[in-house]
């Protein structure tokens, strides 16, 4: 596409890890207040008029990774869908029962190499946190001229090649490149410390990690729903930058809200989104926040419902191997990320094509419930 020219571009990659830590054995003194409703809900109260030193609100005096820790919702029409509270200061008193995340900075600040790519190239690392896991996200701002054809590279060098290392000082030899997989495990083992008191249990839902890419800004001639060859397969690229194309129908892969809008549209693949919202790629700055606003929209209602279904099967697998009650704690959680699932109060395309999966996690629901009274 000779023809198009991208200015902006958000890229979202995401390793969502679960975890039962806390729920399995009874804590005096847990590390953070992980357990129950009232320590939950009192640390986001102690966090809720800003960022706070994670050694502030937690055991840990030297923490390995984290170095802030605050609510990860704001005042706009996501949370308050989400939620079904219309106050953002009752948000804090109700994170346990609605599931709400906390967010932390790092301690280390990372770069990624650009390696020949001539756009500018702004990552921003973070960590959600909820009482049965994480997500390590990275938020890549991509700005100057570039091409789709350029950008879909891109997302195959960041998930493919060692690309990140860690920011050093002026004048001092830059770090080793790492993988993208490795930062995330690097990330991972310094949350497993300082959360999760060094628990190793938790798991991942896939090896690819979640990954959401927005065109932000741009001039010319956009591609359609309906491209042909050569399009369709750098479309999936950016969905599937590692391993082996889809070979259904590029039609499978296509969400359309308005099948006569062809130039609105998403392009999906397992955890990978690639979204076009040709009405709103004008030159206004309020649409493209807008834009920005549904971007990290996707990325996190995508994420809360694959940490939502992965809590799910993570509690079934163990009830039915310890046969063992699980705790009321952790029942609560269930019921409630059950109803998130089946009847969202947010609607979103990205994740609105992973809830169609997850007739299966709703059937394990069911099951569970059934089976908790019983030994």
């Amino acid at each position: 596409m000779a023809d198009l020219k991208l200015t902006e571009a958000m890229v979202e990659v995401g390793d969502c890890r679960t975890t039962l830590y806390y729920f399995s054995k009874e804590f005096q003194k847990p590390s953070i207040g992980f357990t129950d409703a009232a320590n939950y809900n009192e640390l986001h109260q102690k966090v809720s008029a800003g960022p706070k030193k994670f050694s502030e609100v937690s055991a840990v005096t030297s923490p390995a990774a984290l170095k802030t820790i605050a609510t990860a919702y704001h005042a706009n029409k996501y949370w308050f869908t989400a939620t079904g509270l219309d106050d953002i200061d009752n948000f804090p008193f109700n994170a346990w029962e609605t599931i709400l995340p906390l967010e932390c900075t790092l301690k280390e600040r990372f770069e990624i190499d650009p390696n020949g790519f001539t756009f500018k190239i702004s990552p921003i690392p973070r960590v959600l946190l909820y009482p049965f896991g994480w997500t390590t996200k990275l938020s890549i701002r991509i700005t100057k001229d570039h091409s789709l054809d350029q950008l879909s590279h891109f997302v195959q060098y960041l998930v493919n090649q060692p690309c990140i290392r860690i920011k050093q000082p002026l004048g001092t030899p830059p770090a080793p490149r790492m993988r993208l997989k490795d930062f995330f495990a690097r990330i991972a083992a310094g949350v497993r410390t300082d959360v999760f008191e060094g628990d190793k249990s938790d798991r991942g839902s896939r090896d690819t990690p979640v990954i959401v890419t927005t065109v932000i800004a741009k001039s010319g001639i956009s591609p359609t729903s309906q491209p042909d060859a050569n399009l369709r397969q750098l479309l999936l690229r950016l969905v599937t930058p590692g391993g082996n194309l889809p070979t259904n129908p590029f039609s499978d892969h296509v969400f359309l809200r308005d099948p006569a809008d062809t130039l609105q549209f998403v392009v999906s693949n397992n955890h990978g989104r690639f979204i076009w919202i040709e009405k709103l790629l004008e030159n206004d700055e309020h649409k493209r926040l807008h834009l920005l606003c549904h971007h990290n929209n996707s990325f996190l209602s995508l994420v809360h419902a694959l940490h939502l279904a992965e809590l799910i099967e993570y509690a079934a697998q163990r009830r039915k191997l310890s046969k063992a009650a699980l705790p009321d704690s952790l029942m609560g959680l269930l019921v409630e990320a059950e109803s998130q699932l089946s009847k969202p109060r947010f609607k979103n395309a990205s994740q609105r094509i992973f809830l169609e999966e997850t007739g299966e996690v709703i059937k394990e629901f069911n099951a569970l419930v059934d089976q908790s009274g019983k030994p």
